[in-house]
């Protein structure tokens, strides 16, 4: 969001504080990078519901209102956040079967799984750098604007 702030910044937030542009300009020239950065990362699936739950039909991309670009944006966003949550979830809870299966195959029945269980998903999240994959794939989830 680096480049897309700055835009925002050096066309509309700048110019108004120096008392160089009124405020509905202002406004109109931060929004348009922020509008062309949601626009370039929003799933089309989430801008569509949006739309028809507003019951807005815009014949162009200009014609999208705000509200509704910036819902479908934050609709497309939290998708993203349950995919890597998923992706996450899923290989712990394969280590979680794994060892309780095996303690239960070993005879060990009163030991909770979880005891076990947790030193080896934090290994496995350490030997693979976990966070390093998590923020890459979230920064490698947006597209550069138009």
């Amino acid at each position: 969001m680096g480049p897309t702030l700055t835009q925002s910044w050096e066309n509309g937030v700048q110019p108004f504080m120096d008392g160089q542009m009124e405020t509905t300009a202002a406004i109109d020239a931060s929004m348009k990078p922020m509008r062309a950065f949601m626009m370039a990362n929003v799933q089309r699936d989430d801008m569509r519901t949006v739309l028809e739950i507003a019951q807005v039909s815009p014949t162009t991309v200009e014609d999208i209102p705000t509200a509704a670009l910036t819902s479908a944006y934050v609709l497309s966003e939290l998708r993203a956040a349950f995919i890597i949550g998923i992706k996450v979830y899923i290989p712990f809870l394969v280590i979680d079967l794994v060892v309780g299966s095996v303690l239960l195959g070993m005879g060990m029945m009163m030991l909770p799984p979880p005891v076990i269980a947790m030193p080896f998903k934090l290994l496995i999240f350490v030997l693979m750098d976990g966070w390093g994959l998590l923020i890459t794939n979230m920064v490698q989830s947006f597209n550069t604007p138009i």
